[in-house]
């Protein structure tokens, strides 16, 4: 008759970690801190930081090129106003479009009681100045606009500087360099 061998004593390091095991199951899971940068306040105050208010606002399409310098404004447009656009009109049909074979970047909005008016934004070297040509194509008054750019202006830039840093943390750009691209210099009053 054969005997069957008895199984080896476990380790010490097998009983430790057994040990350890039991210890963890029995624990409950530790509850993560609350982060206050996160949650709906902090996105509330972006969303709200820029008044655009339009009352009789139908409809707002943005379309514009994925790549280009005639396009970088309406691109930046979208992605700092557009979501402040759609808060603050809840009705109103807010979307954009971008293809890589777009030639013009033009922003058309259409009010309640008029036709579509379509503003070229091609070239235009800032979002602000998208955003003017927008309030403006919409007829809101002078101080109402000149009140929605200075908090346009006021609220935080994203940019890329000329070491590529996107702040304090390097851009991906998958090996290749960003291009910075500078303002225009601006003319004299008596130059033309």
């Amino acid at each position: 008759m054969l005997r069957r061998a008895a199984a080896p004593p476990p380790s010490n390091l097998l009983r430790a970690w057994t040990r350890e095991m039991a210890k963890r199951a029995g624990q409950k899971a530790k509850r993560p801190q609350i982060d206050p940068t996160r949650g709906w306040v902090p996105i509330r105050e972006k969303l709200e930081a820029v008044p655009l208010r339009l009352p009789g606002l139908q409809s707002l399409q943005v379309v514009f090129g994925r790549t280009g310098d005639g396009h970088t404004a309406a691109r930046h447009f979208v992605r700092q106003h557009l979501a402040q656009f759609r808060y603050y009109n809840p009705d109103a049909e807010i979307f954009q479009r971008n293809s890589k074979a777009e030639e013009r970047a033009r922003v058309t909005v259409q009010l309640a009681d008029s036709d579509p008016v379509e503003v070229d934004v091609t070239g235009l070297p800032h979002r602000s100045d998208v955003l003017r040509k927008v309030l403006e194509a919409t007829k809101m008054g002078s101080a109402d606009v000149d009140a929605a750019i200075a908090a346009a202006a006021a609220m935080r830039e994203v940019t890329i500087d000329a070491m590529g840093y996107c702040g304090k943390t390097p851009v991906k750009t998958h090996g290749v360099r960003p291009r910075i691209v500078q303002p225009p210099p601006q003319k004299a009053a008596g130059q033309l």
